[in-house]
């Protein structure tokens, strides 16, 4: 769940629960906007959290300290 901001870019639903996310997923087909925003919320929050070059450095920092 952490991975995923709810209401953000995606509607998290229980476990083992087919008929809330059947729910889930029609309500995000039958509205526009919210499939939308979810997309774009998406597409920015993996351009954020995801770059390469932050993925490296935090690599780097993490292998330093455990260096020391």
């Amino acid at each position: 769940p952490e991975y995923v901001p709810s209401g953000k870019v995606g509607i998290l639903v229980s476990e083992r629960n087919s008929p809330e996310l059947a729910q889930a997923v029609i309500n995000i087909l039958k509205n526009d906007k919210l499939r939308k925003l979810f997309s774009q919320n998406g597409r920015q929050y993996v351009v954020e959290n995801y770059d390469i070059r932050k993925i490296v450095k935090k690599a780097e920092k993490l292998t330093l300290k455990q260096l020391k």
